[in-house]
């Protein structure tokens, strides 16, 4: 059968003039063979099919039973563990670049190489299983143990073995979850999430069978590292960190130890009845009791006492007693609030504080006011004239700097300061939640016009534009009847000294602040992408509940001096400039709830003025 030098590699040949080629491909109808230069009988038998690579034309894949990757200059041949398919191979050609890790074998053993001939790990094991599409780490196999490698790094993990378990998403044996960077293996005999970094979290020797980390809802998976006991999420990321002595599940609830002392918590991580008891255990019939200084205390399936005690009145003085009007607790209280997660607020020598069934001063007497510690861990408390949240321990969870609060609905409460309220539920997060908008009137001495005002948190600002002469300044089309409801529009140059005695430009910290009281996220204030707030634009804008009212009054073009975009856009000047002859502003849009912040507006473009007083 006549022979042809294979025609895709002509392209080739410009590119090895200057290093001789030792092997050639010659191409029959079928198959393909590799020959030296000697004419000699070929290197090895026919392959069906070569692949060249684009990116080192010195080398091609030959593919048969197993594949081979081939040295055309040094002739050297390398059997290869990999599947074409895997090596991303397409129609003539193999994409693969000095980026690329390719298993390689040899003697029934594997080892890695990054392409084309550098050789990473030895060929000396059992297995190499890639993981992830872009080859970020590998599992290695010797005997019965495995073990993570990271060919950027060089480092390896502790060695594991396979867990043998059920209803789990299983690559190759592992229960490898690229979006978690996760595994289900087993360490030193122990059922172990395993992270792609290394990191090793020992589960309960009743997970042998497994865990399924694509489990919906899966919070709180309890583990332990370095001796010490906390919890994880199906997403490896620790919920609760590792301070507990002891942990016992019990469904979704969990007795845990701390300090020598025993709680429950709940699926939420909330402590529903806190580390301070001697002993605390399950039964039958009352859920769970608990021991403290010898004295019992028995909880139904709230964490709540079982059998409440109803508060009694002697001389003046409050206690507890059961409902035979059995005193259980001295009448030696000032003022009493009920049992309630396990503890109760009580007043005495003027200050209040807590205690526990037994009569047992949880939390020192130390507060102005208190009120019931609600079921997720945090209760309300006055000190130094403003209320804050602290936990069982009496630590401030949030800061006594709220001017009031309010029970709105069971287990939610608005939290009042600077004329802001605050919502605060069951999830432990304070987020904002309106303002209590204060308008008032005054008038510019200047030319007598008068203005509405809004005091936001601690700002006051002009609740309407601009509308005071200067130059540089212009009505929208140059007619003053615009200015009776836009005010005018202002180069930046202009705008910085327009304001009114007591008042100035805002800066771009003075927006900040009053983005940030209406809730804007820490991390967005100092962004410049067109995705920036969530409802802060609506609350500003007119009739929004923050009083500011902006309306959309359009610009004057810095560059053509022609006018725009009245009603569909406005864009208001900060004081604080950027690069040179640039200023940040603020935009927004009728139909849009985001608040732009640029960084790029051309000082000469004439724009609206909102005034913050000094």
């Amino acid at each position: 059968m006549k022979k042809i030098i294979l025609s895709l590699f002509i392209l080739m040949a410009s590119t090895l003039t200057s290093k001789a080629q030792k092997i050639e491909i010659l191409k029959d109808k079928d198959s393909f063979s590799l020959i030296d230069n000697s004419g000699k009988t070929p290197v090895t038998s026919q392959y069906p099919d070569l692949y060249r690579c684009s990116y080192s034309p010195g080398y091609v894949i030959a593919e048969k039973e197993i594949p081979s990757l081939v040295n055309l200059i040094t002739g050297n041949i390398i059997e290869l563990a990999e599947t074409t398919e895997y090596l991303k191979i397409n129609s003539d050609t193999s994409f693969l670049d000095d980026k690329d890790y390719i298993r390689f074998q040899s003697k029934k053993k594997i080892g890695l190489l990054k392409f084309p001939e550098k050789i990473i790990l030895q060929a000396e094991y059992d297995e190499i299983i890639p993981q992830a599409d872009n080859r970020s780490f590998f599992i290695v196999k010797k005997g019965k143990n495995y073990q993570m490698y990271n060919p950027i790094t060089s480092k390896f993990s502790k060695p594991f073995q396979i867990a043998k378990s059920t209803n789990l998403n299983l690559d190759n044996g592992l229960c490898y979850l690229p979006e978690k960077e996760a595994f289900f293996v087993m360490a030193d005999g122990n059922p172990t999430v395993m992270k792609t970094d290394g990191t090793q979290y020992t589960l309960d020797k009743s997970y042998n069978h497994g865990v399924d980390l694509n489990e919906e809802g899966l919070s709180m998976i309890p583990c332990m590292q370095n001796g010490k006991y906390g919890f994880i999420d199906a997403f490896a990321n620790i919920v609760i960190p590792f301070k507990y002595e002891e942990i016992k599940a019990f469904d979704n609830i969990y007795i845990v130890k701390l300090n020598g002392k025993y709680g429950l918590i709940d699926q939420s991580t909330n402590e529903i009845i806190p580390c301070v008891f001697d002993k605390l255990v399950f039964d039958k019939e009352a859920f769970m009791i608990g021991t403290k200084e010898g004295k019992t205390v028995v909880f139904n399936e709230g964490g709540y006492l079982s059998d409440q005690l109803m508060i009694i009145i002697e001389n003046n003085k409050y206690g507890f007693a059961t409902e035979d009007q059995k005193i259980k607790i001295a009448c030696d209280y000032d003022a009493a609030l009920n049992f309630n997660t396990s503890c109760a607020a009580v007043k005495k020598d003027g200050k209040w504080g807590f205690i526990l069934p037994t009569g047992y001063k949880l939390i020192d007497f130390q507060f102005q006011d208190a009120k019931s510690f609600e079921y997720f861990g945090l209760a309300p408390v006055k000190l130094n004239k403003k209320w804050g949240f602290i936990d069982y321990y009496g630590k401030f969870v949030f800061d006594p700097t709220y001017d009031s609060i309010q029970n709105i609905e069971e287990h939610t409460y608005h939290l009042f300061k600077d004329g802001v309220i605050y919502t605060l539920n069951t999830d432990k997060k304070i987020t904002f939640f309106s303002v209590l908008t204060q308008k008032e009137n005054f008038t510019d001495l200047r030319d007598g016009k008068s203005y509405q005002s809004v005091k936001i948190g601690n700002q006051t600002w002009m609740a309407q534009n601009l509308n005071f002469k200067t130059d540089e300044s212009y009505y929208y089309e140059n007619k003053a009847e615009n200015g009776i409801n836009h005010g005018l529009l202002y180069t930046w140059k202009a705008a910085l000294t327009a304001c009114p005695a007591g008042w100035h430009l805002p800066t771009d910290g003075d927006w900040q602040i009053l983005e940030k009281t209406l809730g804007m996220p820490e991390e967005e204030l100092n962004s410049t992408d067109y995705n920036r707030g969530s409802k802060q634009a609506t609350m500003l804008k007119l009739g929004g509940s923050s009083g500011l009212d902006i309306i959309m009054s359009g610009f004057r073009h810095g560059y053509d001096n022609n006018f725009y975009k009245l009603d569909d856009v406005c864009i208001i000047w900060s004081s604080t400039p950027t690069n040179e002859g640039f200023a940040y502003t603020r935009s927004f849009f009728p139909n849009s709830d985001i608040v732009n912040r640029d960084a790029n507006t051309y000082v000469k473009y004439a724009l609206p003025v909102r005034c913050i007083r000094d």
